[in-house]
Protein backbone atom coordinates (compact mmCIF):
# COMPACT_ATOMS: atom_id res chain seq x y z
CA UNK A 1 0.00 0.00 0.00
CA UNK A 2 1.63 3.50 -0.60
CA UNK A 3 1.97 6.56 1.36
CA UNK A 4 -0.85 9.22 0.68
CA UNK A 5 1.41 11.58 2.14
CA UNK A 6 3.13 13.04 -1.10
CA UNK A 7 -0.09 14.76 -2.04
CA UNK A 8 -0.06 16.65 0.55
CA UNK A 9 0.91 20.15 -0.03
CA UNK A 10 3.44 22.13 2.35
CA UNK A 11 1.95 23.80 5.39
CA UNK A 12 2.99 26.81 6.37
CA UNK A 13 1.74 27.92 9.83
CA UNK A 14 0.56 31.16 8.23
CA UNK A 15 -0.94 29.52 5.66
CA UNK A 16 -4.80 30.14 6.65
CA UNK A 17 -3.99 33.95 7.62
CA UNK A 18 -5.17 36.42 5.57
CA UNK A 19 -1.68 38.18 4.65
CA UNK A 20 -3.48 41.92 5.44
CA UNK A 21 -3.48 40.57 8.75
CA UNK A 22 0.07 39.21 8.96
CA UNK A 23 0.70 42.62 8.11
CA UNK A 24 -1.17 44.43 10.67
CA UNK A 25 0.52 42.03 13.11
CA UNK A 26 3.92 42.96 11.45
CA UNK A 27 3.09 46.66 11.93
CA UNK A 28 2.27 45.89 15.86
CA UNK A 29 5.35 44.10 16.38
CA UNK A 30 7.31 46.77 15.22
CA UNK A 31 5.85 49.15 17.68
CA UNK A 32 6.87 46.83 20.49
CA UNK A 33 9.77 48.92 20.19
CA UNK A 34 8.50 52.67 21.50
CA UNK A 35 6.45 51.19 24.88
CA UNK A 36 9.32 49.46 25.86
CA UNK A 37 11.50 52.19 25.30
CA UNK A 38 9.42 54.89 27.19
CA UNK A 39 9.05 52.65 29.98
CA UNK A 40 12.68 52.05 30.38
CA UNK A 41 13.69 55.81 29.81
CA UNK A 42 10.97 56.76 32.53
CA UNK A 43 12.46 54.33 35.19
CA UNK A 44 16.11 54.81 34.80
CA UNK A 45 15.42 58.59 35.64
CA UNK A 46 13.65 57.75 39.21
CA UNK A 47 15.61 58.49 42.01
CA UNK A 48 17.58 55.20 43.44
CA UNK A 49 17.38 53.79 40.23
CA UNK A 50 20.94 52.65 39.98
CA UNK A 51 22.85 53.40 36.73
CA UNK A 52 20.68 54.36 33.75
CA UNK A 53 23.61 52.79 31.01
CA UNK A 54 21.85 49.32 32.51
CA UNK A 55 18.62 50.33 31.28
CA UNK A 56 19.72 51.20 27.63
CA UNK A 57 21.86 48.02 27.38
CA UNK A 58 18.11 46.26 27.99
CA UNK A 59 16.33 48.38 25.39
CA UNK A 60 19.21 47.32 23.23
CA UNK A 61 18.18 43.92 23.71
CA UNK A 62 14.70 44.19 23.39
CA UNK A 63 15.34 45.73 19.98
CA UNK A 64 17.58 43.06 18.82
CA UNK A 65 14.93 40.66 20.15
CA UNK A 66 12.37 41.50 17.64
CA UNK A 67 14.65 42.56 15.05
CA UNK A 68 15.29 38.10 13.01
CA UNK A 69 11.80 38.34 13.09
CA UNK A 70 10.73 41.66 11.73
CA UNK A 71 13.56 40.78 9.45
CA UNK A 72 12.15 37.37 8.20
CA UNK A 73 8.58 38.65 7.84
CA UNK A 74 9.67 41.09 5.68
CA UNK A 75 11.36 38.30 3.29
CA UNK A 76 8.61 36.51 3.72
CA UNK A 77 5.85 38.93 2.77
CA UNK A 78 8.10 40.75 -0.09
CA UNK A 79 7.45 43.50 1.91
CA UNK A 80 8.68 46.68 0.28
CA UNK A 81 11.83 48.53 2.39
CA UNK A 82 10.68 52.04 3.09
CA UNK A 83 12.88 54.40 1.31
CA UNK A 84 14.99 56.46 4.20
CA UNK A 85 17.79 59.24 4.33
CA UNK A 86 21.44 58.19 5.01
CA UNK A 87 21.29 55.36 7.44
CA UNK A 88 24.18 56.70 9.24
CA UNK A 89 25.21 60.27 9.96
CA UNK A 90 28.16 60.70 12.69
CA UNK A 91 27.52 64.31 14.56
CA UNK A 92 30.30 66.23 16.72
CA UNK A 93 29.42 67.94 19.46
CA UNK A 94 31.69 70.92 20.98
CA UNK A 95 28.98 72.35 23.35
CA UNK A 96 25.68 70.38 24.86
CA UNK A 97 22.69 72.06 26.25
CA UNK A 98 20.18 70.73 28.30
CA UNK A 99 17.29 72.21 30.57
CA UNK A 100 19.54 75.11 31.19
CA UNK A 101 22.66 74.33 31.51
CA UNK A 102 25.39 74.74 28.82
CA UNK A 103 28.27 72.33 28.76
CA UNK A 104 31.56 73.80 27.43
CA UNK A 105 33.65 70.63 25.99
CA UNK A 106 37.26 70.28 25.96
CA UNK A 107 37.16 68.29 22.83
CA UNK A 108 34.27 67.47 20.32
CA UNK A 109 32.11 64.49 21.34
CA UNK A 110 30.59 62.35 18.63
CA UNK A 111 27.24 60.66 18.44
CA UNK A 112 26.07 57.90 15.33
CA UNK A 113 22.24 58.18 14.15
CA UNK A 114 21.02 55.49 12.29
CA UNK A 115 18.15 54.27 10.45
CA UNK A 116 17.16 50.61 11.47
CA UNK A 117 13.91 48.40 11.49
CA UNK A 118 12.23 51.78 11.65
CA UNK A 119 13.81 52.97 14.53
CA UNK A 120 16.31 55.88 14.81
CA UNK A 121 18.97 55.34 17.39
CA UNK A 122 21.86 57.43 18.54
CA UNK A 123 25.14 55.88 19.88
CA UNK A 124 27.86 57.65 21.93
CA UNK A 125 30.35 54.64 22.65
CA UNK A 126 32.66 56.52 24.40
CA UNK A 127 30.28 57.62 27.02
CA UNK A 128 28.41 54.90 26.58
CA UNK A 129 24.90 56.56 25.79
CA UNK A 130 22.63 54.69 23.28
CA UNK A 131 19.19 55.88 22.57
CA UNK A 132 16.36 55.24 20.10
CA UNK A 133 13.82 57.80 19.04
CA UNK A 134 11.36 57.98 16.16
CA UNK A 135 13.00 60.65 14.41
CA UNK A 136 16.79 61.75 14.19
CA UNK A 137 16.48 65.05 15.97
CA UNK A 138 14.79 63.66 18.68
CA UNK A 139 17.86 61.45 19.41
CA UNK A 140 19.76 64.43 19.07
CA UNK A 141 17.79 65.93 22.37
CA UNK A 142 17.48 62.42 24.20
CA UNK A 143 21.12 62.55 23.65
CA UNK A 144 22.21 65.62 25.05
CA UNK A 145 19.38 64.63 28.26
CA UNK A 146 21.45 61.50 28.75
CA UNK A 147 25.25 63.10 28.96
CA UNK A 148 23.41 65.69 31.40
CA UNK A 149 21.73 63.47 33.41
CA UNK A 150 25.30 61.15 33.54
CA UNK A 151 26.65 64.45 34.63
CA UNK A 152 24.55 65.26 37.18
CA UNK A 153 24.38 61.72 38.36
CA UNK A 154 28.02 61.06 38.65
CA UNK A 155 30.12 64.76 39.25
CA UNK A 156 29.64 65.50 42.05
CA UNK A 157 29.45 62.03 43.74
CA UNK A 158 31.55 60.79 45.65
CA UNK A 159 33.86 58.28 44.84
CA UNK A 160 33.47 55.87 47.52
CA UNK A 161 29.67 55.47 46.43
CA UNK A 162 30.58 54.64 42.80
CA UNK A 163 31.33 51.30 41.31
CA UNK A 164 35.20 51.31 39.45
CA UNK A 165 32.86 51.38 35.94
CA UNK A 166 31.28 54.48 37.41
CA UNK A 167 33.96 56.14 38.70
CA UNK A 168 35.93 55.64 35.38
CA UNK A 169 32.68 57.32 33.54
CA UNK A 170 32.92 60.06 36.46
CA UNK A 171 36.00 61.18 35.37
CA UNK A 172 35.88 60.47 31.56
CA UNK A 173 32.74 63.26 31.59
CA UNK A 174 34.52 65.46 34.22
CA UNK A 175 37.41 65.65 31.51
CA UNK A 176 35.64 66.30 28.51
CA UNK A 177 34.16 69.48 30.45
CA UNK A 178 35.76 72.60 29.93
CA UNK A 179 33.08 74.70 31.86
CA UNK A 180 29.38 74.39 33.00
CA UNK A 181 26.59 77.18 32.38
CA UNK A 182 23.79 77.72 34.25
CA UNK A 183 21.17 80.70 33.32
CA UNK A 184 24.33 82.87 32.51
CA UNK A 185 26.36 82.25 35.44
CA UNK A 186 29.51 79.91 35.55
CA UNK A 187 29.76 76.81 37.98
Amino acid sequence: MGSDTASLAPVSPTASVDRAVIEKKHISLDAVNFPAIGAFRYHSREKGSGDSRRFFKIVSTLQDSYRPVSRYLNDVLKMPQEDTPNPFEKLFFGKIAWDGYSFQLNQEISLLISFSEGCWEGSCEELAIFVSSADPEECIRDFQEEFYVLWEEYANEDDENLTADAMELKYKILGLIKGVEFAGENQ
